[in-house]
């Protein structure tokens, strides 16, 4: 039997024994510095409270204490490409802002305003793109401005995808009320923009990739569906032969005074393609990010491009203004392929809409995810559902305080008696277009700066400098025609002082992102100093390629 040794002893003996010491990764994730209660120094002793926090960084919390992140390699990049042009929802920009743009403003030259934003997105792009490749962040574009132009700026450019991507949610909903209360038969749009509200709701806390391939199908219906029109409208022209009037210059440029309006509808069309970066934390390569961006912008814009100038080719160019009624698509591809044919765009119209809202919703789901897990806006909202459920990798509490928020605008607009089209699809939708365009020119600003300051690694002066600094410039002469050329558009007076009002919100929502920056800045400096820096932790992210390798 062995020898009894008491207890003091035994306490002795520990004593001498060498401690061992819980280490912390020597990367300082910024997802964890909330933290305050067991945490440990970077390559330290484990210590309680907030005692030996320096300056660059608090701590980081025992991985035991970490909660799941988004999901590595769960978003293909099919599934980003697909979600883009579903944001911007081709038919969508047919039936709602091609014929509208035409009917509104008087500009014949419509098709012509779409190969003119498409370089100009193209060039704002360039440095966005760039930066997003090098830095995975689910916020992108607060991302890139904070790095760039400074955190307060970051905040700023956040407040605006959190304000205009919701804005655009808003505006769907009273299109989706109107063309579903017309299929339908009834009168009360409201109803069905709240049936599409909860919808939204429920299915914006799911999976991100449940049902895509359902999405992916839908999707290329609705592309199939929008060239046989377009194929009619050129099979049987006007008078007979194809009008290339739409196309030149001077059908553009006849009316400058509305010219503005052609175009914020244009730049609302394509709005989407710049979400792609959000999913680049769950993405399976960050190259795709890059490579579904350019294509869903190189496709938007030929595409819309052909469809837009079809409808005139069909009219003719001296019939399109008087004619175009959101009806004409469905009376051209009823008349040429049948009854059925008009039918399936009716429905595909209507699902077209909801998918495009579904985008926009998810999209506003990673931006406050980012900002949250920073400690920008409250730390909940950067929870996510756990592995293996409906809601793996989702911001599911960002997606239901966005949804309540929603729903209180939804209410406020019906309880003021506004019209859906004219008052929330075209004010709204025009808004937020100009607040990301707004958005795009900073960003370009920013990764100049970014790439000047050393940042970036090895990249062509194009890349770093000339393109951005093209794409700012071109971005601000657009935005600057559309800000004082937009009164038709908005059912206002000619040279309404009102028209400026657009811009004037935008502007605020920066103001405040600015003044937000700056209290964080006064109250917590280290958390300002995070702002934008925050990278995914590799002991809460999941790689959805592991199980491969263990299967």
């Amino acid at each position: 039997m062995a020898a009894r040794v008491d207890a003091p002893a035994r306490r002795d003996r520990r004593a001498d024994r060498p401690r061992r010491v819980r280490r912390a990764p020597t990367g300082v994730h910024l997802a964890d510095l909330s933290d305050h209660s067991r945490v440990v120094r970077p390559g330290g002793r484990r210590v309680s409270g907030s005692a030996g926090m320096s300056a660059a960084a608090r701590a980081v919390r025992l991985p035991g204490a970490v909660k799941p992140g988004l999901v590595r390699g769960l978003v293909s990049p099919f599934a980003v490409w697909q979600f883009q042009v579903g944001a911007s929802s081709p038919l969508t920009v047919v039936v709602g802002g091609v014929v509208t743009t035409y009917a509104v403003t008087g500009v014949v030259g419509v098709p012509l305003t779409f190969p003119i934003i498409g370089v100009c997105l193209g060039l704002l792009s360039v440095g966005f793109l760039a930066m997003s490749y090098r830095q995975r962040h689910a916020g992108a574009a607060y991302a890139a401005m904070a790095v760039g132009l400074g955190p307060r700026w970051g905040v700023a450019g956040g407040f605006i995808a959190l304000v205009s991507y919701p804005a655009l949610q808003i505006a769907l909903l009273g299109l989706f009320g109107v063309n579903m209360a017309d299929f339908a038969g009834t009168e009360s749009w409201q109803v069905w923009a709240w049936v599409a509200w909860l919808l939204l709701a429920a299915v914006g806390t799911l999976r991100y990739t449940l049902g895509q391939y359902t999405v992916a199908g839908i999707t290329i219906v609705e592309l199939a569906v929008i060239t046989m029109m377009s194929i009619a409208a050129f099979v049987h022209p006007h008078d007979g032969h194809i009008t290339t009037s739409p196309l030149t210059v001077s059908a553009l440029w006849a009316d400058q005074g509305q010219i503005g309006g052609a175009f914020a509808l244009g730049v609302a069309a394509f709005v989407g393609f710049e979400t792609g970066p959000a999913f680049s934390e769950e993405i399976k390569d960050e190259r795709s990010v890059v490579s579904a961006s350019v294509l869903t912008l190189v496709f938007l814009t030929g595409f819309l491009t052909v469809v837009a100038w079809s409808l005139a080719v069909w009219t003719g160019a001296d019939r399109i203004v008087a004619e175009a009624t959101s009806a004409l698509p469905f009376d051209i591809i009823s008349r040429y392929w049948g009854a059925t044919a008009g039918t399936v765009m009716g429905l595909l119209l209507i699902s077209s809409v909801y998918i495009s809202m579904l985008s926009f919703h998810n999209t506003t789901n990673r931006y406050a995810f980012a900002m949250a897990r920073e400690r920008v806006l409250p730390r909940f909202l950067a929870r996510v559902g756990r592995t293996g459920g409906r809601f793996e990798g989702t911001p599911w509490p960002a997606s239901l305080v966005q949804s309540g928020l929603v729903a209180a605008a939804l209410a406020v607009f019906q309880l003021a008696g506004a019209n859906p089209m004219e008052d929330m699809f075209v004010w709204l939708s025009s808004g937020a277009a100009f607040a990301i365009l707004a958005m795009l020119v900073l960003v370009s600003v920013a990764a100049v700066l970014w790439f000047r300051s050393g940042a970036g690694g090895a990249a062509s002066v194009w890349i770093r400098t000339v393109l951005p600094i093209v794409g700012a410039v071109a971005g601000t002469v657009l935005a600057a025609i559309i800000a004082l050329n937009q009164s038709l558009l908005l059912q206002l007076d000619p040279g309404s002082g009102w028209q400026l009002l657009i811009p004037a919100c935008a502007a605020a929502v920066v103001a405040a992102g600015l003044l937000y920056g700056a209290w964080i800045k006064g109250v917590d400096p280290v958390r300002y100093a995070g702002i934008g820096r925050g990278q995914p932790d590799p002991r809460t992210e999941i790689d959805t390629q592991l199980g491969a390798i263990r299967g």
